[in-house]
């Protein structure tokens, strides 16, 4: 490879004028899996471990030799890299490693030298988390939609973006529903990382100045945490709180858990024991053993639920949009919440 800066070397967001394009991350799978560009593909130069002994020659030998040691196993992998990029040779390629560095250099330079369109994304992957954290400060009017639990939050805020609205569905990147049944049926919850750049790279990079919906959340959402500089604009927003009569928050609660097996449902309420109480646990193990559904998820809503829900608000202490939502269809709630 020369030893000479590459020209085509761009910035993260002047990639995204770019049509047709593919985002090639070349480091080891275990960097890879802790985060990336959302949608981008690995191929990467070295395995985990051939990584981790590139980093122990580096750092006992220096750095000649643990560059010479990087050669000998990117030759190895050669053969499996450039089958794998053949399908993206008519695509505008951005590569980047961790900062920009001898990686992605070496990458950009091989595709160059076969015709590709290739080009290195400035600072690397570490200049990308800068960009995705920087953008959580939101300068847009923000709408919080609140409510109790059963009120179809999730469904308002999918309404308001087919309507056009801004909306970040917070439990929709997290993979979790938010409560202590939102793991139910989701699998596994991305990491922290992940779940940072999914935000900024599906929805945060493409907001236009309107206003933006957001759905009431604790801080932590599973075992994922809200950003900081997120959770700030999330404090100074307008609170809007949907008003719903409980049986049809039950009916939603139904539609929602109701097909989850007896055994998930009492292992969630083994966990809540404390908060909904010894009594009212026996009796929730019982409607659920004799498939009462709807007794069951009543006294979740008024021992425990609307309780909690009742305490954050007040919390809070903020003053709230009231939309009485009861008798209202979610296209005409979500019509109301967007004038508000």
């Amino acid at each position: 490879m020369p030893g000479k800066t590459l020209a085509n070397v761009v910035s993260l967001k002047d990639s995204f004028s770019k049509n047709d394009s593919v985002y090639l991350d070349v480091r080891s799978p275990r960097e890879f899996n802790k985060g990336h560009v959302t949608k981008s593909i690995n191929i990467p130069l070295f395995s985990n471990e051939e990584f981790s002994d590139i980093g122990s020659i580096y750092k006992s030998k220096g750095k000649q030799e643990a560059v010479d040691k990087g050669l000998v196993y990117a030759s190895r992998s050669m053969s499996d890299i450039m089958k794998a990029i053949e399908v993206y040779k008519n695509q505008n390629i951005f590569v980047y490693c961790a900062r920009g560095g001898m990686r992605s250099d070496a990458f950009v330079w091989l595709l160059d030298s076969i015709g590709y369109k290739a080009s290195k994304l400035l600072g690397g992957y570490k200049s990308i988390r800068h960009q995705v954290l920087s953008s959580f400060n939101l300068k847009n009017e923000i709408k919080i939609i609140g409510g109790g639990t059963g009120t179809g939050k999730t469904i308002i805020l999918s309404r308001l973006a087919m309507m056009g609205c801004n909306v970040i569905d917070l439990e929709g990147f997290a993979n979790h529903r938010g409560s202590s049944f939102g793991s139910l049926g989701r699998g596994a919850q991305p990491t922290q990382q992940q779940f940072e750049n999914d935000m900024y790279f599906k929805v945060i990079k493409d907001l236009n100045e309107k206003k933006i919906f957001i759905e009431s959340e604790s801080r932590k959402i599973g075992k994922l945490v809200i950003p900081p500089d997120l959770w700030g604009s999330m404090g100074r927003a307008v609170y809007v709180k949907i008003s719903m009569d409980i049986d049809r928050r039950i009916e939603n609660l139904i539609k929602e858990y109701g097909a989850f097996s007896a055994n998930k449902l009492e292992e969630k309420i083994i966990n809540i024991k404390k908060k909904l109480g010894g009594a009212n646990v026996k009796k929730a193990i019982n409607f659920i053993s004799k498939s009462r559904k709807r007794d069951f998820c009543r006294l979740l809503l008024l021992c425990y639920y609307d309780k909690t829900y009742a305490h954050s608000f007040e919390s809070r202490k903020i003053k709230a949009i009231n939309v009485n939502a009861s008798s209202k269809s979610y296209n005409e709630i979500a019509k109301e919440v967007k004038g508000c």
